[in-house]
């Protein structure tokens, strides 16, 4: 099985459940979010929506198309190789396999954070950040609110530096329950 087919296998463990999250510090409550995936967030995520140079991808008006045109297999691993972009975006495929696994390490009671752009220098509109670090590197899943406490993945990738950990707000994760919606 390729990359491609790999990363979009582990997506589709994410789609129809809702992540129910408590946060707060080790002895207050202070909210409580809910983020779900849907299939057209895997074209962001992945960052296939950079190969431009790709009429199939450039042209496509609907992410949810798009996403259903590469679950078919009508895109190719091979297509999206021939993209002189493909290198920008082969490691956020490569971690897009480990997503479910950073998901579940969340019943461990890690951390979550109040994310601030300004303070990370970035142009990532988040309003939480979870994360997870690894021997050398730390992935970053940000969330941005969709409306009425829910929210949605707007970004995911792995970076060496913890640039977008440093001088944030810092929340525990006091509860996780995952809930299915077939």
């Amino acid at each position: 099985m390729d990359t491609l087919n790999e990363a979009l296998k582990a997506y589709q463990t994410l789609l129809r459940k809702d992540y129910c999250l408590k946060l707060g510090t080790v002895s207050q409550e202070v909210m409580q979010i809910v983020f779900f995936f849907l299939p057209e967030h895997f074209i962001h995520l992945s960052g296939i929506c950079k190969l431009a140079d790709l009429a199939d991808i450039a042209n496509t008006r609907s992410k949810k198309n798009l996403y259903q045109r590469l679950m078919s297999g009508d895109i190719s691993y091979t297509y999206l190789k021939s993209s002189s972009f493909f290198c920008e975006i082969n490691q956020r495929l490569n971690d897009l396999i480990l997503l479910p696994g950073l998901l579940e390490n969340l019943r461990s009671g890690k951390v979550i954070i109040r994310f601030n752009p300004a303070i990370a220098g970035t142009r990532i509109n988040a309003d939480f950040l979870i994360y997870k670090k690894e021997i050398e590197l730390i992935y970053h899943l940000f969330l941005k609110e969709h409306g009425g406490n829910r929210f949605v993945p707007i970004s995911f990738f792995s970076r060496s530096s913890p640039k977008f950990l440093m001088r944030q707000t810092k929340l525990r994760i006091l509860d996780v329950k995952v809930v299915d919606r077939s």
